[in-house]
């Protein structure tokens, strides 16, 4: 798993194999700060093969970027994906 502190809530993001995919998949949760749930859960990766070891860091106007290791193709690789803070386009 991986944690982004924001201040007032934290950016959960895990691999899981739970929805019976071909291999584990990234799912991301927002947390307040008695890391209780803020809204639903989002399943991040959709592919075949395993989307594993999630990295997160800021990016700009409060985007969360997530680097990550999968292998659909076969072969380690690495990919990026972003999520756009819902505050930040208010």
């Amino acid at each position: 798993p991986a944690l982004l502190p924001f201040g007032d809530r934290v950016l959960l993001v895990w691999a899981d194999d739970r929805d019976g995919n071909e291999g584990y998949e990234l799912y991301a949760k927002m947390l307040d700060r008695r890391l209780e749930p803020l809204g639903a859960e989002m399943r991040l990766t959709t592919s075949p093969g395993d989307s594993i070891d999630p990295i997160v860091a800021f990016g700009p106007g409060g985007d969360a970027g997530i680097l990550f290791s999968d292998n659909r193709a076969g072969a380690p690789q690495t990919f990026f994906t972003r999520l756009v803070s819902a505050r930040a386009t208010r």
